[in-house]
Order: structure tokens, then C-alpha cells, then sequence
């Protein structure tokens, strides 16, 4: 409704996390304030949290009061941010800012409550899968039963087709199985983070860390986890 707008102040709202900036993502701002907002407090420092806004806003020159580089102009078909690797982790400054802020943001939205806005952290035809290292007849465990439901071995099941049905294929698939595993909040500072492949159109990673469960008879919980990613660039995303 307002496409000439070039200056914004939204200083001291109540905006929680980055993809509520989504809505306003068209705005070709030169300057924005969001000073005293939650979102601000949720980057572990100031330039991962000026990459974060930059990529709402590309156009962006000012931020807070604070003069950012000049926007660098380039060929939006082409994937700029993830180059061949000719030597031993060529480039690798751009990609740990890469891979570090899609965590921090996955994270923050996986955390948030609403696990929908998620949708854009996905492909069209993703797969997922969730596999717990131990037995569901342990009776100490019991207290994963939650995720013993999602779980998948291909070890254990006798039936091929045991195999494939845990998978969950298509990005709503995944979301909606997500969605239903207990709420958590992950502990960012706890993350170990190893980035091991790397092409022009494939990059994969992995994370360690802890969380704990915030609802339900498992509150207080505290779970470790790894999980693989396998990421593709994407105009938008």
C-alpha cells in the first residue's frame, strides 16, 4: 500500500523475530530503525544482525543511525553466495555468515511457537527424516515417546516399506510433522556447527547443541541433537 516509502521507524515494537519483516520485504527502504525491539537481541553480534536485515531489505543504507556499506548490484538468476571450493574452504568467511545466520533464524522460528513459517526454509520437494539412537521399550525413555512416533532405523524394520513411510517428503509434510513434536528452546550458544561439502548448487551442513522442552510432561527436559542439512540457493529464501 505504501511502495514509495524510503525512510521507516519501527523502533521499540514488539517484533520478536526476523521473518515478521517478511510482510514488508517489497519496500525498497534506504533507512530503518528497529532499535529496542526483542528481534535486535537475538544476533550474537552487530554485523550477523546487519547481514540479517540487508537481506529484507537490499537496498538499505542506514540502520539504526548507522551508515552500511553501499548495496552491491548483482544477477539475481545467478547463486552468488555459494562458489566451487578450488581450495580449502575458499570463501569460507561468506559461508559460515551464511550458514550461521539460516541457523540462528531457523532456530528462532522452530522455537517461536508456530512452526508454519518454516514453510520458507524448505523445497517444494524436501525430505525429512528423525531417527532416535536407542530403543522405544527402554523404560527410561519413555519420556521420548513423543518422538519414538517419528522415528526411523533402517536398521529395524523387517518390512521395506517400514523403511519409506517414517520419510516425510514435501515441504508441508515435514512442517506438519515438526509442528507436532513437543516445543522447545534451543540453546544457541551450545551449537557446533561443521560445514563438510560444498558446489555451486549444494551445500551441506551440520549442527550439534542442546535444547530443552518447555511444555508438557517433559518440561524441563534438556534433549542433545545433531542435524544434517542439505541446502540449495534459492532467489528468495
Amino acid at each position: 500500500m505504501v511502495p514509495t516509502v524510503r525512510i521507516l521507524n519501527l523502533s521499540k515494537n514488539e517484533l520478536n523475530l526476523v521473518w515478521e519483516l517478511n510482510k514488508m520485504k517489497g519496500l525498497d527502504l534506504e533507512e530503518l530503525w528497529l532499535e529496542g525491539n526483542p528481534l535486535c537481541d537475538t544476533f550474537p553480534d552487530q554485523p550477523t544482525y546487519i547481514s540479517a536485515i540487508k537481506d529484507c531489505f537490499p537496498k538499505l543504507l542506514r540502520l539504526d543511525g548507522q551508515e552500511l556499506s553501499p548495496p552491491v548490484i548483482t544477477d539475481t538468476d545467478t547463486p552468488c553466495l555459494i562458489k566451487p571450493c578450488k581450495e580449502s574452504y575458499k570463501g569460507s568467511d561468506a559461508l559460515k555468515s551464511l550458514v550461521l545466520q539460516f541457523l540462528q533464524q531457523y532456530y528462532l522460528i522452530y522455537d517461536s511457537g508456530d512452526r508454519r513459517g518454516l514453510l520458507d526454509a524448505y523445497h517444494e520437494e524436501a525430505c525429512f527424516s528423525l531417527a532416535i539412537p536407542s530403543s522405544p521399550e527402554d523404560p527410561a525413555l519413555s519420556s521420548l515417546c513423543e518422538y519414538f512416533k517419528e522415528s526411523r532405523n533402517m536398521k529395524k524394520p523387517k518390512e521395506p516399506s517400514l523403511c519409506v513411510q517414517p520419510l516425510k517428503h514435501t515441504k508441508h509434510n515435514i512442517v506438519g510433522s515438526l509442528c507436532v513434536l513437543p516445543k522447545t528452546q534451543h540453546d544457541l550458544s551450545s551449537f557446533l556447527v561443521d560445514m563438510w561439502f560444498q558446489t555451486e548448487k549444494v551445500l551441506c551442513f551440520s549442527v550439534n547443541g542442546v535444547f530443552k522442552e518447555v511444555e508438557g510432561k517433559s518440561q524441563g527436559s534438556v534433549r542433545a541433537f545433531t542435524r544434517t542439512f542439505i541446502a540449495t540457493p534459492a532467489s528468495n529464501s
